[in-house]
């Protein structure tokens, strides 16, 4: 099962952790902003993705999978993304944390390769 780990870019915490493959995956959502935002305003998508339902998918959706795909293709790419924030693999992040001595130094490094992958 693969785990991707999203990075908040201001303080390198982890903001949300997903885990499984396609249909089976679950997004536990760790920053309590980005929680509040979603559950007073939902994540708001076009007209093809739900064409015979609300328009805005919250957290509480009966489909955690469609709230995991609204999560996805509209939230990150068009607001989290655009602040910085980035997908890890657990492993990967768990292999930086170990080789680096503070925070300070894994929050360096990361961006720095953040950055390069551009």
């Amino acid at each position: 099962m693969t785990t991707k780990l999203l990075i908040n870019p201001a303080n390198q915490h982890i903001a949300a952790r997903l885990e499984g493959e396609l249909k089976s995956k679950k997004l536990t959502i760790q920053d309590e902003r980005i929680m509040r935002i979603l559950n007073g305003c939902g994540i708001n998508v076009s007209r093809d993705f739900m064409p015979d339902r609300s328009y805005h998918i919250f957290p509480d959706h009966p489909d955690h999978s469609l709230f995991v795909e609204a999560f996805e293709k509209y939230f990150y790419p068009h607001g989290l993304m655009q602040k910085g924030f980035y997908w890890i693999k657990e492993e990967d992040y768990k292999k930086e944390l170990s080789s680096y001595g503070s925070s300070q130094d894994i929050a360096t490094e990361i961006i720095r390769k953040h950055i390069a992958s551009f």
